[in-house]
């Protein structure tokens, strides 16, 4: 475990059906960024379904100019969508890299019922683990309703969303990802980047 790790970026993928290829091309352009910033006093955890039935958590590193992957932990039939389940989860993120501060990224939930995650789930699941995230953002559509946002109000600073649909290629991470990477994330610069 790294002591002077200040900041872990977490990016939580679970099993969305018909998103999958878009969350290796997320993670691609989260690795462009880190390769344009560097990483310092961060830390880069990603939680991604590749299957319905199978997960990995799996680390970023920079090496050289260049990113690895190093799974952490292989999960099969993680119940994601459950408050012990995420909170398990959680929990892994935050034995693999515990840090001052925790940003999360992107969120939340399939198509249909069986892999869809209720907000007040993540809420009390972040709570469990005794975490407070610096920010949450929302890569779905339909997530910056006040409703959210009133049940994040314990767990994050702030929260991260665009208040209509979201495309289906998710965020700009490769030009917003140095914004929310920095140790003091420049949220105007993010709003900026993705407009």
């Amino acid at each position: 475990i790294e002591t002077n790790n200040q900041r872990t970026v977490f990016m939580y993928l679970p099993w969305s059906t018909n998103l999958t290829s878009y969350f290796y091309n997320n993670i691609s352009d989260m690795e462009e960024a880190i390769q344009e910033k560097g990483l310092e006093n961060e830390r880069i955890i990603v939680f991604l379904s590749t299957s319905p039935s199978e997960s990995e958590m799996f680390e970023i590193t920079l090496n050289n100019g260049s990113c690895k992957r190093t799974i952490l932990k292989e999960y099969v039939n993680p119940s994601f969508t459950t408050e012990a389940g995420l909170t398990e989860i959680l929990g892994d993120m935050k034995t693999f890299a515990p840090a001052e501060n925790v940003p999360m990224t992107r969120f939340f939930g399939g198509l249909t019922a069986e892999y869809q995650t209720n907000i007040s789930t993540l809420a009390q699941s972040l709570s469990n683990n005794g975490l407070s995230m610096e920010y949450i953002l929302f890569d779905d559509c339909y997530m910056s309703s006040l409703e959210v946002a009133y049940e994040l109000r314990h767990v994050t600073n702030y929260m991260i969303a665009c208040p209509t649909e979201v495309m289906v290629f998710g965020m700009p991470y490769s030009t917003i990802g140095k914004y929310l990477l920095s140790e003091k994330p420049d949220y105007k610069a993010i709003c900026e980047s993705f407009y």
